[in-house]
């Protein structure tokens, strides 16, 4: 029997993530894959990526983070079309370019 779609987020969280944040993480998740997010997306603060790879399976636009080497392991993973260390602050992109914007804290 294949695995719902919860139980797809849990196990991927699980592989990599400690488990006080798996369970909030997942929950997190849970809610968002039910949201539409038009195109392009941005990710602000898209860290290691990991999180898109849950609520994005078949990919996500744009994903920027201060940390270089979160967003080198953003690029890793593919979840992105582009990853780029910018700030928030400062975003590297015109105004009105995306049509939906995701950030979640750590």
């Amino acid at each position: 029997m294949p695995a719902s779609s919860a139980e797809r987020v849990l196990r991927a969280h699980l592989k990599e993530v400690p488990l006080h944040r798996v369970i909030v993480r997942s929950v997190e998740a849970d809610i968002l894959r039910h949201i539409d997010f038009p195109r392009p997306v941005l990710d602000i603060g898209c860290g290691d990526g990991h999180f898109a790879t849950v609520i994005f399976p078949e990919g996500a636009d744009i994903g920027i983070d201060p940390g270089l080497k979160d967003a080198a392991e953003a690029v890793r993973r593919g979840v992105y079309r582009l990853v780029t260390g910018a700030s928030s602050y400062a975003l590297p992109f015109p105004d009105g370019h995306f049509s939906s914007v995701l950030s979640i804290a750590s």
